[in-house]
């Protein structure tokens, strides 16, 4: 990773998220949500890597992807699908193995061994000083603005291209109406709970992780009175009344499908993670609903980010019974011989109105920002096309997490490197010939 403010080049070294890795540091963005309502109106963290590669300096470098109807659900509303991701998704995978290993400190230092654990065999060129002297870059055949989904519907808005309103507002002339810029902002809302083992097994190990994606019925008998729920609900009635009509219509076709999906086997609802004697419960497909919205010209003035975690009474429903599957888990004769004792929520949590009451109180992000610009029809509100191309605007595109309009049952990184890989052919074939 490089570093622009006044040190030689930074390593982030491999697993960076062990433990904190860069968060909270100068490396982070430092950015948190605004107060959520639906959370006991907590404002809560959002780390966000602020080097060359991004979260890859704070991740937990989870790599893997979702099924195939997983990615086919965004065909529906105008974006990609399992067919055009997978020749990308098999692109990226590799593993890269050297039979080099460093010595030991005490051998190195015994037989007089030279080793610099920071050595780079390239040094390339950085910036050395914040105040240098300042130059305009202009493109001569397009620009592939990927700076993720908080900064880059911020730089849009910023550019003139989103919703008149907001743009008006702060004295921004519209360059292109789009009210879907810093839209359908999603994220996974992350549930944690805590045993504690007597004795020590591969579960009870720090750094240990399983990881387990089940459908709805897999983990409540409440299944039929959650799908009930949340069909009878409209987008309308708790979407803001403010919100334009385009970006209605597009969520009112998203939830279509995730309602139909609710109760299906075959999309996964919730991750478990068991790690270290926690189980994280991660909520896969949210209805909440939330955005990006800029309060400044100034571009270093962060923008304004709401998920609109448990906004949606559903998200709150299949949390709740995602905690009380977690205490089920660990009260099976399979985790009997570890002794195990719930710490988080502890034994005072019982009725469901606890359980609410302490998903609200608890509540996080699985660091999984996205859905700003989303890849589907413009009159779905949608920001780019299937080629990543922003409506209404020449040789501009939008690649990163913010252009997937649902988010899928996965974690991020992979299918950002596949959507990657798929733009950079894309522009290749584009211009191929043009050696201008």
């Amino acid at each position: 990773m490089h570093s622009d403010q006044g040190e030689d080049f930074i390593y982030v070294p491999l697993l960076a998220g062990i433990g904190d890795g860069a968060i909270g540091t100068k490396y982070d963005w430092n950015l948190t949500y605004s107060p959520q309502p639906a959370a006991n109106n907590r404002s809560i963290a959002i780390p966000l890597g602020k080097v060359v590669g991004g979260g890859s300096c704070l991740n937990k470098m989870t790599f893997d992807i979702a099924g195939e109807v997983d990615y086919d659900r965004w065909t529906e509303v105008g974006g990609v699908g399992w067919n055009d991701l997978l020749p990308y998704f098999k692109k990226v995978r590799s593993f890269i193995f050297t039979n080099f290993t460093p010595p030991e400190p005490e051998i190195a230092k015994e037989w007089d061994i030279q080793t610099d654990p920071t050595a780079h065999g390239y040094k390339g060129y950085y910036a050395r000083r914040s105040n240098s002297s300042r130059s305009t870059v202009i493109a001569t055949k397009e620009v592939v603005l990927a700076a993720g989904a908080i900064h880059s519907p911020q730089l849009l808005q910023l550019s003139g291209i989103g919703d008149p309103s907001l743009l008006e507002q702060l004295g921004i002339n519209t360059v292109v109406s789009l009210p879907g810029v810093g839209a359908n902002f999603q994220d996974h809302p992350l549930l944690r709970s805590v045993t504690s083992c007597e004795l020590l097994g591969p579960y009870s190990t720090e750094g240990v992780s399983a990881y387990a994606f089940i459908g709805t019925s897999s983990f409540t008998n409440k299944t039929l009175q959650i799908v009930s729920s949340a069909s009878s609900i409209t987008p309308a009635s708790y979407l803001p009344s403010d919100v334009d009509p385009s970006v209605l219509v597009g969520y009112e076709a998203q939830y279509e499908i995730l309602t139909r999906d609710l109760a299906s086997k075959n999309v996964p609802i919730m991750e478990f993670i068991f790690s270290g004697g926690a189980v994280y419960a991660i909520l896969q497909h949210p209805f909440s609903r939330g955005s990006v919205v800029i309060t400044s010209t100034d571009p270093f003035t962060p923008p304004s980010t709401n998920p609109g975690f448990l906004s949606h009474q559903t998200d709150l429903l299949l949390l709740s019974a995602a905690g009380k599957y977690a205490r089920t888990i660990m009260k099976t004769p399979a985790f009997a011989p570890l002794s195990p004792v719930e710490i988080v929520p502890g034994p005072s949590v019982q009725t469901e109105a606890d359980f609410e009451a302490w998903v609200r109180s608890t509540i996080n992000t699985t660091f999984h920002p996205s859905g700003s610009t989303s890849m589907m029809k413009r009159r779905y509100g949608g920001v780019v096309d299937s080629d990543y191309r922003v409506y209404g605007v020449q040789k501009l595109r939008v690649v990163d997490a913010g252009t997937f309009p649902m988010i899928q049952a996965a974690h991020l990184q992979a299918t950002v490197y596949a959507m990657a890989e798929r733009a950079s052919d894309i522009i290749k074939r584009t211009y191929r010939g043009d050696e201008s």
